[in-house]
């Protein structure tokens, strides 16, 4: 499994340091089936909604490819209430189910 390398630079410097993880919280995309989305699709996504950046500290994509959204050190926006002990990874179905 080759995991590539966050494809846009983030504010790093505003972002909260993470607790200590206790779960990995893995999210399922609610796209079409044809959407080709990535770290820096949901990047925009989730600055207009007002968060600092992406949200994630992965997205697997379709294909499978994986790309690094936040870095593991720093608390992530996915899961209220636990973001502070918790990975979040993004995921889009390869195939409609």
């Amino acid at each position: 499994m080759q995991i590539t390398a966050c494809p846009i630079a983030l504010p790093i410097g505003k972002l909260a340091a993470i607790a200590g993880v206790k779960y990995i919280a893995v999210h399922c995309s609610a796209t079409r089936p044809t959407a080709i989305m990535g770290v820096r699709d949901i990047h925009r996504m989730h600055v207009e909604r007002g968060f600092a950046c992406i949200g994630y500290h992965y997205v697997i994509k379709r294909d499978g490819t994986i790309e690094r959204g936040r870095p593991e050190d720093k608390m992530g926006a996915h899961v209220e209430g636990h973001n502070r002990e918790s990975l979040g990874k993004e995921q889009f179905h390869a195939r409609p189910i």
